[in-house]
């Protein structure tokens, strides 16, 4: 019995050697990149996948390139976004060796996503000019009213 207990804690700490930082994000323009911290405790170097996936489709994933991680140190890697609309979701980021195996566990990032979208932004300025130019013009109809 301690020996299986001895076995299941050394596989763990073994598993948590290479790992995620946890955090948090707030997104606020359509395409982002989003840093996420990988940390590598072994003394030897590491080639890593990256796989992300989203809660929803408020956002697109980009596919993450392998690196490479020294041992005994932190790489971030800067994970491309674009928001579909605004709203909350949550990023779900594993870890690959390049044999494809899991490694660590899978950390689970809140993402918020506050994004007014390239539309509405040209709507409100087409309203906005159109709402000064209509006050301009009512504006000069006053004044030549006056004169007469």
């Amino acid at each position: 019995m301690l020996l299986g207990l001895d076995l299941i804690s050394s596989a763990q700490g073994l598993s948590n050697k290479i790992r995620l930082a946890p955090g948090r994000f707030t997104v606020t323009s359509t395409k982002q990149k989003l840093p996420i911290t990988l940390i590598n405790d072994f003394p030897n170097s590491a080639k890593l996948s990256i796989r992300v996936e989203a809660s929803n489709g408020k956002v697109l994933i980009e596919p993450v390139p392998q690196i490479v991680v020294n041992g005994n140190s932190k790489v971030q890697v800067m994970i491309p976004v674009e928001v579909v609309t605004s709203g909350k979701t949550n990023l779900s980021v594993s870890i690959r060796s390049d044999k494809n195996r899991a490694l660590g566990n899978t950390i689970s990032y809140p993402v918020t996503l506050k994004v007014i979208s390239p539309i509405a932004t040209w709507v409100t300025t087409v309203g906005g000019a159109v709402l000064f130019i209509s006050a301009l013009i009512q504006s000069f109809r006053r004044i030549r009213k006056k004169r007469i």
